[in-house]
């Protein structure tokens, strides 16, 4: 049986690496995990818990794990949710709450989270011109935090265990 679903919304990489470094925590703890983006994610019916993330851009969440959220918010109520989103960069990693918008969202589906981690502007995965220019400043560096995300990843496993 499919236990855990993680979908993203990534555009250069970085939050689908996030979605897989989840993932690896997740099986590590003895849980089935399928991952995938959220334009080619399964409906969530059967998967007895769900995390989400996505990139943000100009403090907004893609709008394909937001499309995803919206899609299947019944199937989503059933479930353990979990939000994360990659962001912002710059400022030594600094955090920043998530969007209204998306706090609305995770409010209304009963979601933990979402959670706020540093992002990744890695210049060398940047594809347009704009992206480009922005890798190419002094911002651009990755401020991920590993140990962070495998925490979370394992207290999310914790909170499963006597579910599954």
């Amino acid at each position: 049986m499919r236990e855990v679903l993680v979908t993203y919304g990534s555009v250069m990489g970085s939050s689908a690496e996030i979605a897989e470094w989840i993932a690896e925590e997740l099986r590590r703890a003895g849980l089935q995990v399928v991952v995938c983006d959220a334009t080619t994610a399964p409906s969530p019916n059967g998967f007895q818990a769900v995390v989400v993330g996505s990139a943000v851009y100009h403090g907004r969440w893609r709008p394909e794990p937001v499309r995803f959220l919206r899609d299947h918010r019944a199937v989503l109520r059933t479930c353990t949710v979990w939000l994360f989103q990659s962001g912002p960069c710059g400022g030594q990693g600094r955090r920043t709450r998530p969007s209204p918008r998306i706090r609305w969202l995770a409010h209304r589906l009963g979601a933990f989270g979402p959670v706020v981690f540093g992002g990744n502007l890695d210049p060398a995965r940047a594809d347009d011109r704009l992206r480009r220019w922005v890798t190419s400043t002094s911002v651009a560096a990755d401020y991920r935090d590993r140990d962070e995300i495998d925490s979370w990843a394992r207290g999310i496993a914790a909170r499963l265990a006597p579910i599954l």
